[in-house]
């Protein structure tokens, strides 16, 4: 179950990871902590040998949120954040890395397309492919919660911001397996934790679309599942 997306490209660390730090990046790689609060479930993020480099886990770490892991480590983990961030120090990190570079994003359909861009200004998402309406509404259902997918659909029933699910249609676009369609705005900064109105249908960012009224609306306002 879930949607998966996959990279070929790495990113680097700079200065490499020392070994107490390449140790625990493993070990979350095999499954986080139960307490404290995570992106995910496992880090999806292996760290090199040699400790200068990220690249995808394949074979389980495909449909994790990526991007907010990657953010995650630069402020929790690596940085000079790090302490502050959580509350600890822990043996060994030095809180001296950056995380650098750019990773191209596809997922399980062709046209989603986005990369990750890690400097110092922090994460960020630059998504330039969308599916078609009805696909893309497809994969916010699936999806792990995420703001590479908060992106608004320049079709309007694709982004469900009324509570109604597109209908399929009766033959897709050629369009959508090649092309794609431009998102609304191109890029997002990614932090993490998520925002306060990650609830329900996590995808409507009510600060760009506050006239939306989701599936759950009107339920339960404070229940977050960031």
């Amino acid at each position: 179950m879930g949607y998966a997306c996959t990279t070929d490209d790495t990113l680097t660390i700079d200065p490499p990871l020392n070994p107490r730090e390449r140790a625990y990046l493993r070990r979350l790689g095999r499954g986080v902590p139960q307490r404290g609060r995570w992106p995910g479930y496992w880090l999806p993020w292996v760290v090199s040998d040699d400790g200068t480099a990220l690249s995808l886990e394949i074979e389980f770490g495909t449909k994790e949120p990526l991007a907010e892991w990657v953010a995650f480590l630069g402020t929790h983990l690596l940085g000079d954040e790090g302490p502050t961030r959580t509350g600890r120090t822990f043996a060994g990190f030095t809180y001296d890395h950056r995380i650098l570079g750019e990773a191209s994003v596809t997922g399980e359909v062709p046209t989603d397309r986005w990369t990750i861009v890690a400097d110092d200004h922090g994460v960020a998402v630059d998504r330039f492919s969308l599916p078609c309406a009805w696909c893309w509404a497809s994969v916010l259902m699936t999806v792990r919660p995420s703001n590479a997918y908060r992106f608004l659909h320049p079709v309007a029933e694709g982004n469900m911001l009324d509570g109604r699910i597109p209908q399929q249609p009766a033959r897709h676009d050629a369009r959508c397996v090649t092309f794609g369609w431009p998102p609304v705005e191109r890029r997002r900064a990614i932090t993490w934790p998520w925002s306060p109105d990650f609830h329900h249908d996590w995808w409507i960012d009510l600060s760009r679309t506050p006239d939306a009224r989701p599936l759950g609306w009107g339920e339960d306002p404070d229940a977050s599942i960031g």
